[in-house]
């Protein structure tokens, strides 16, 4: 590893640039962090557990990721920078934002982030977020949010958030088409609404998770920004195409109902949650049945352990069309659906471009043996003849700062190892 940074001057150039800023912080910050994870892979492409919720960065022999976060009473930074060394050296920003808090209870985000719903989910360890998880790269937006409590009802609490974000031309699939799929870059609406409860040890809570893909230009039509075609997106209204279901709204829709049940008792954490998607208004009102994902985590209840279980359900999507027809995240104007630069926003389970129903059983185990952090991912499809799919990595501390750790990774009967070394500063 150490021949490989000494042959990368990219690497060298963005560690300097970052110990740079890091050092400059300590004079006006109040908490700030630096970390990094190098890590080496296997050579073979096509191992689930290394291609997909991997910030949609393909998998390279060796990458460097360098994280900086600052924070103060009013402000929060952060920088992502990863370096890849493939058969293309390549850098990106990962996700990296400006948090400016308004007041106690609202701030702005500015940059390439993922999402401030849905913060029960742990990322780590699930399949991936309906509709904004970690499979690939943080779109760029600027977003306001607000946290409100009511007060003749202590015990409620709502949360609020609208986004507009910006994809990209995706250059990234140039290649596989050999045309642009997108003459503009459309443009994203993203709304949420969530309604909380907390009553002594328990917290629930039901949301509405609304996101429109809309304007741009595909090489077939032109989609105009106007302020009527704003309203639609905002409220659904429809599109250019007269008659039909309601998927002919204008833009490319997809939203969820977010339930979520929290039980602590000390240091035990129960976590039930199940997001519904959906893509129209039959889905809005569950015509498409119980799709979407089901999920529950226990956090302690084996000593220092975090058990998770999960079911992706995507079967009723055409059971009954065309008043069922959800055809989840693929889109008949935006041709590369819900997708940026080549990889699903949502559980990279779901294909972009396919309407093949898909059901997949996943687990997710975190436990502490031996100071010794062992992480497992294990799932399979449960619609097709499917063999497990796995990753199995050891965590190993030096100190409170550095770790080392190994990890195995399977496709089909090949297996192979890889590691990563990770610290703090």
């Amino acid at each position: 590893m150490l021949n490989i940074l000494k042959k990368n001057n990219h690497i060298k150039i963005f560690l300097i640039v970052l110990v740079l800023l890091f050092q400059t912080s300590f004079l006006i910050s109040q908490e700030r962090a630096l970390s990094f994870e190098l890590k080496k892979s296997p050579f073979k492409d096509n191992y689930w557990f290394l291609d997909t919720n991997n910030k949609g960065l393909k998998n390279a022999d060796v990458s460097l990721n360098i994280k900086f976060n600052y924070l103060n009473k009013k402000n929060s930074y952060q920088i992502e920078i990863v370096s890849l060394d493939s058969k293309n050296k390549k850098i990106y920003i990962g996700e990296s934002y400006f948090k400016k808090k308004l007041s106690d209870d609202k701030f702005l985000q500015i940059g390439k982030y993922y999402r401030n719903y849905s913060n029960y989910l742990n990322d780590s360890l699930s399949s991936g977020h309906m509709i904004i998880s970690h499979n690939a790269q943080p779109i760029p937006k600027i977003g306001f949010f607000v946290s409100k409590d009511i007060k003749k009802l202590s015990k409620v609490n709502f949360d609020f958030g609208i986004s507009h974000g910006h994809f990209s031309r995706d250059k990234e699939v140039l290649e596989k088409y050999g045309e642009w799929q997108y003459r503009k870059s459309p443009l994203l609406h993203e709304k949420f609404i969530y309604v909380n409860i907390v009553k002594k040890n328990y917290e629930l809570s039901l949301g509405l998770v609304h996101n429109v893909m809309w304007a741009g230009a595909t090489p077939g039509r032109n989609f105009p920004i106007t302020i009527r075609n704003y309203s639609k997106v905002f409220f659904s209204g429809d599109g250019y195409d007269e008659g039909g279901s309601h998927q002919n709204a204008l833009g490319n829709h997809i939203g969820i109902w977010d339930f979520s049940i929290i039980k602590k008792n000390n240091n035990q954490i129960m976590k039930i949650y199940y997001q519904h998607i959906f893509e129209d208004t039959s889905g809005l009102r569950f015509a498409n049945l119980h799709d979407g994902l089901w999920g529950a985590e226990l956090v302690n209840y084996l000593p220092n352990t975090n058990f998770l279980i999960e079911y992706l359900v995507t079967s009723n999507q055409l059971r009954d069309p065309p008043y069922v027809r959800e055809r989840y995240y693929t889109n008949y104007q935006y041709k590369l659906g819900w997708s940026y630069k080549g990889y699903s926003l949502g559980n990279p389970y779901i294909d972009y471009l396919s309407v093949d129903p898909i059901d997949v059983i996943h687990f997710g185990i975190k436990s502490k043996i031996l100071s010794n952090d062992i992480i497992l991912k294990l799932a399979r499809k449960t619609t097709v003849n499917d063999s497990w799919d796995y990753k199995v990595s050891i965590q190993k501390k030096f100190t409170e700062d550095l770790i080392f750790s190994i990890f195995i990774v399977n496709n089909n009967n090949d297996e192979s190892v890889g590691m990563t070394f990770s610290g703090n500063f």
